[in-house]
């Protein structure tokens, strides 16, 4: 079996406490919540292709940026971060900023290192 955990945070990296992650396949979808660090874990998840999403404070369901084929056997990390505003006294999540995914593999791991050292390479390059 395979397993997705990770840390839901605000784009200042607070945590999200007691939110609804929902990670969802072609089986069906299912559900936990954040517990007060942010943290969720879904565990004993068949192979196959998975999305996540979360319920904002409005209740709409909005999809993260983490979308992957998943491997018997393998643990996924997953970092998504949600930006909060204020409507009134009520704080509302919109949007995913970004999600990463992490531990997946030494191979997946060291290619996403090149490939961000490559990217820092060309904004640098573009700069001067």
């Amino acid at each position: 079996r395979a397993i997705v955990e990770g840390d839901f945070k605000t784009t200042d990296g607070s945590p999200i406490a007691d939110a609804k992650m929902v990670l969802k396949s072609v089986r069906g979808s299912m559900e936990c919540e954040t517990d007060k660090d942010g943290k969720f874990k879904f565990e004993k998840l068949q192979a196959g292709f998975y999305e996540l999403y979360y319920v904002d404070a409005e209740g709409t369901m909005v999809k993260t940026s983490f979308a992957q084929n998943i491997k018997e056997g393998y643990t996924v990390k997953v970092n998504v971060f949600a930006e909060v505003v204020t409507k009134g006294f009520t704080p509302l999540m919109v949007g995913t900023i970004a999600g990463s995914v992490a531990g997946v593999s030494a191979a997946v791991t060291a290619f996403a290192l090149k490939l961000r050292k490559k990217k820092r390479l060309v904004k640098k390059t573009e700069s001067e």
